[in-house]
């Protein structure tokens, strides 16, 4: 099982233990103040990481056989398949490129 599948059932366990108390705190008679509270109460979701669009995206495959997802930095390549030549150049003229996220 991958660390995905894993994350994605704890969520459903866990809200299903969430359902399963709000049922049995739902037969206890509460005043209607304290259930809708009670109700009220959820998790708050993590945070989302930031998504590169796609025009900005470099595109080519990686090992994996996925489509990089790394920002554009120097001629429409990303800073991990530019070449030793190209990378030379970039390092020289990172103060010119200012679609490059790298610090002058």
């Amino acid at each position: 099982m991958t660390r995905i599948n894993i994350f994605k059932k704890l969520k459903l366990l866990e809200k299903s233990i969430y359902d399963d108390l709000l049922n049995k705190i739902k037969e206890l008679n509460l005043d209607d103040e304290t259930m809708e509270k009670i109700e009220q109460f959820s998790v708050k979701p993590n945070r989302k990481a930031p998504v590169t669009p796609l025009e900005k995206q470099c595109g080519k495959l990686t090992k994996k056989g996925e489509k990089c997802k790394i920002a554009i930095c120097y001629k429409k390549t990303c800073w991990a398949h530019l070449t030793k030549e190209e990378y030379g150049v970039l390092n020289m003229n990172k103060k010119d490129c200012g679609e490059c996220m790298h610090i002058a």
